[in-house]
């Protein structure tokens, strides 16, 4: 409850501050997204005939049926799943893609600019998640596309810059943390590449000679394996959310080459796994209750997203006393990333402000270094 109390300030700040959107740029965007899902429902009505509804998922699976693509549902996972023996589906996703973006976001956005700050001010909620993360509505800016011509429509005002950091592998590290893995807890102290070394683990190879597509492997493996995804939903995991294509039975094979390496994380699985289904806690010790059996996925992710969350509190709500004399405003938060609007002048010196505010937050409960990293940028999308 006092993280709560003391994050209040800094989030009544946010939501009056607002952030300013590119309308020009916006507009482009919409006529260009428009063009695309033009294009596609073209292409799907020359596949799949013109009477079809693309927003039905009845008639949808009806005319895949027809085509000979089996399909269960029309979701986007199943989809992406079948794209590479039906490059047929590919053209649905396409649309899919367009039209979601210009009915979601490109076209309500405008809506949202107040008649006299010129600004978005979103809603901003403290407890939006059960394990004590933000949410955001009216406009949801964490659901925003990770793409530069969707954030580039956000930015400062003239004469002032972006400072935009966020936190380097936070639930990998708070994970080390919570399970006392030793080698985890030595790679982060010493500055090591976590997901270098889980690639060497699973090749075989030296971790300097690990080149990209291997890295970005061991990242998929990281993340889907720290909260007990099997091995069919970490094939799937993989390629839907870092293009990383594996069989179940390779995904298997790395999943156990992952536990026997990272033995503190199993251990601490195991011991999860078999203590109380209805009760979870932070490291802070903010409590998670469930009032019917909870699942080992829950259980696992309460503690690591909700440590995270309680360590992004502590870091805002220490950031308007640092940052006085920056002149910086609070314009928006996204899950572990922080974005400032500062004058030009002042952006350096709010820059390594932000880093030791939010590398410091978790001073006394976390024991191995926390990194942000942070750039100043013209827009959202500065920072890659």
């Amino acid at each position: 409850a006092q993280i709560e109390f003391e994050t209040l300030p800094a989030v009544v700040a946010l939501e009056l501050n607002g952030i300013l959107l590119d309308q020009y740029k916006l507009e482009k965007l919409t006529e260009q997204l428009r063009v695309e899902m033009e294009e596609a429902e073209g292409e799907c009505r020359g596949l799949f005939g013109d009477e079809i509804n693309l927003n039905s998922p009845k008639q949808l699976l009806e005319a895949f049926h027809k085509r000979g693509i089996k399909a269960e549902n029309t979701s986007v996972e199943t989809l992406k799943s079948l794209e590479k023996k039906h490059p047929d589906v590919v053209v649905i996703l396409q649309y899919r893609k367009a039209s979601k973006a210009v009915s979601t976001f490109t076209s309500k956005l405008p809506g949202f600019i107040h008649p006299l700050t010129g600004r978005i001010h979103p809603s901003y909620w403290q407890l939006g998640a059960a394990t004590g993360r933000f949410s955001c509505s009216n406009p949801n800016l964490q659901q925003i596309p990770n793409e530069t011509r969707f954030r580039e429509c956000f930015i400062p005002a003239p004469g002032n810059k972006f400072v935009i950091a966020d936190y380097s592998q936070i639930e990998l590290r708070v994970a080390a943390a919570i399970s006392r893995d030793p080698v985890m807890l030595n790679a982060y102290r010493t500055g090591e590449d976590l997901h270098r070394q889980t690639a060497a683990i699973l090749t075989g190879k030296n971790p300097s000679d690990i080149d990209k597509k291997e890295r970005q492997l061991a990242k998929a493996v990281n993340f889907g394996l720290l909260f007990a995804m099997g091995a069919r939903g970490l094939s799937d995991y993989a390629e839907n959310s870092y293009g990383v294509k594996m069989s179940v039975k390779e995904a298997e094979e790395f999943k156990g080459k992952f536990f026997d390496h990272y033995t503190g994380l199993r251990d601490w699985h195991k011991c999860t796994k078999s203590g109380s289904y209805y009760e979870a806690r932070t490291l802070k010790g903010r409590r998670r209750l469930w009032s019917t059996v909870s699942s080992l996925n829950e259980r696992l992710n309460m503690p690591v997203q909700g440590t995270a969350a309680d360590i992004m509190k502590i870091a805002l709500a220490r950031l308007p006393k640092a940052l006085k004399g920056t002149e910086a405003k609070l314009v928006a938060i996204i899950h572990d990333e922080i974005i400032l609007e500062v004058p030009e002048d002042k952006a350096e010196a709010a820059k390594r402000m932000l880093v030791t505010v939010m590398e410091s937050a978790g001073d006394g409960f976390i024991d191995i270094p926390l990194v942000a990293e942070a750039a100043i940028a013209d827009s959202w999308a500065g920072k890659a």
